[in-house]
């Protein structure tokens, strides 16, 4: 009596409720139907791998994130290549994943180079497009930082490609500049050359180190 009292005054999961109603839907599809309480935790465990993981970047600012530093001395670009990231298509809500590339030119701020990482890390994990998700870093290095210029270019692989359809296997590139890298073809060229080279970390199996180049 008093289980169920405490589960009518129990705030509602709008999230569980969902994924409740998403596995009913899918017993309807193969003609059985699971026990309620088995479908319930089911539903409980996936609305928390959602929340507390796949989405988790709605709980992260990237202002907090890029805290800028005064520099010392000049210091002419900032990169950091073969960031691993997965996201969730907005489409389909089915995954992309792939590597993420970033530079900026410092205009006397820089951010922590651990920062850029994370930066992606938490627009990455919202629903997302990768041309917005391009877009997104590229803008937050340049509001954030106000770098002379800031550029991101994305090298992913989409589920809602490989997994529906005639399932070819492709690999989407998508990038996006702020600032004089914009304006440049040249300073453009340069950096795309830079980005777009084998990672270090892919040769050594790492992700994410950082490259400083001259101009």
């Amino acid at each position: 009596m008093r289980a169920a009292a405490r589960r009518r005054r129990a705030p509602s999961d709008p999230l569980r409720q969902g994924m409740e109603t998403f596995l009913e839907g899918i017993d309807a599809l193969a003609g059985s139907r699971s026990a309620g309480p088995a479908r319930g935790r089911a539903a409980a465990r996936v609305a928390r791998a959602w929340r507390e993981d796949l989405l988790s970047g709605y709980r992260e600012d990237p202002a907090a994130i890029l805290t800028p530093l005064r520099a010392r001395g000049a210091v002419p670009l900032v990169a950091v290549k073969g960031i691993a990231f997965t996201s969730i298509c907005r489409h389909h809500l089915l995954p992309f994943q792939g590597l993420a590339h970033i530079a900026y030119v410092p205009s006397g701020r820089i951010a922590g180079l651990s920062r850029l990482p994370r930066l992606v890390g938490c627009l990455s994990r919202r629903l997302q497009l990768q041309e917005s998700l391009t877009r997104e870093i590229a803008e937050a290095l340049q509001e954030h930082l106000a770098p002379e210029g800031a550029a991101c270019v994305l090298e992913a692989t989409h589920g809602c490609v490989s997994a529906r359809g005639s399932r070819p296997r492709a690999t989407i590139v998508t990038a996006a500049f702020t600032g004089s890298l914009l304006r440049s073809a040249a300073r453009r060229r340069e950096v795309l050359a830079l980005l777009r080279d084998p990672a270090p970390g892919r040769r050594a199996g790492q992700s994410g180190r950082p490259v400083r180049t001259r101009r």
